[in-house]
């Protein structure tokens, strides 16, 4: 989310959805989520589908509340 050389987490909400989720598969996991504890605790306000899995868009739209 900036040109810098991506960090998984600087603050509490700056977050790099590409280094949380390890795997590539375009969610993040609630075991993905534990590397930021911001996101790890508001995981489940995050997670808007109930799916247990949000994407980046539901990453982006937390971010900017």
């Amino acid at each position: 989310m900036t040109p810098e050389e991506p960090d998984p987490v600087r603050g509490d909400y700056h977050i790099d959805f590409a280094t949380l989720d390890r795997d590539h598969d375009g969610v993040i996991s609630r075991q993905e989520a534990q590397a930021n504890p911001t996101l790890a605790r508001e995981f489940d306000a995050l997670d808007t589908h109930r799916s247990g899995r949000p994407d980046k868009a539901q990453l982006e739209g937390w971010m900017k509340q």
